[in-house]
């Protein structure tokens, strides 16, 4: 059972396993900046890739299923 005011990241099952900064912050309907600030609360994890931060769909997924109805959008 997913929490109350869950939000859904809507992504393809054959889509990638990992986004850029700015294509999550695209899905999530948030700015940039605002991945950033959640990545350095340690609220969303990433990786960097040489200079890339990629973030894993799974922990989009989590991390918007965690956010109290009204934190995004």
């Amino acid at each position: 059972m997913e929490p109350a005011g869950a939000r859904h990241v809507n992504v393809a099952a054959d889509d990638r396993s990992l986004v850029t900064r700015r294509e999550a912050a695209r899905l999530m309907s948030i700015s940039p900046k605002e991945v950033d600030r959640a990545r350095h609360r340690g609220d969303l994890a990433a990786v960097r890739y040489g200079t890339k931060v990629l973030i894993p769909l799974d922990e989009l997924r989590r991390f918007a299923a965690v956010l109290p109805p009204g934190d995004i959008g």
